[in-house]
């Protein structure tokens, strides 16, 4: 994930909607680029072990399964970022990245 590619879309779309206030804004994106960060790990660790964990380190014992922690984290940094693009003004806008940026596709449309 280009994360300087992602702030720049995010501070193109702030600028042109002339809501942009750095001060605030810039702690804001660098918050929603970090979730995610979290937010593509959790997904992994969800798909490659699933969302049931043997929490048993001894393969004789009989396993102890319990839910993946990753998934409450997957869950709550959704919430977060769609908080944080509340608080920007941005919940149903469109970043225009050009597609050389690439990153995620422009965050797949500002998560479409």
């Amino acid at each position: 994930m280009d994360d300087k590619a992602i702030k720049r879309g995010f501070l193109k779309l702030l600028k042109k909607k002339k809501v942009y206030e750095p001060e605030v804004d810039d702690a804001l994106v660098d918050q929603i680029i970090f979730n995610l960060k979290l937010i593509e790990d959790a997904k992994t660790d969800i798909i490659n072990r699933g969302s049931m964990v043997n929490l048993r380190k001894d393969k004789d014992e009989e396993p102890f399964y319990q839910i993946n922690f990753s998934i409450s984290i997957l869950h709550n940094a959704i919430k977060s970022n769609n908080t944080l693009l509340k608080q920007l003004g941005l919940e149903k806008a469109r970043i225009e990245v050009d597609p050389k940026d690439d990153a995620m596709l422009s965050l797949k449309a500002l998560l479409n």
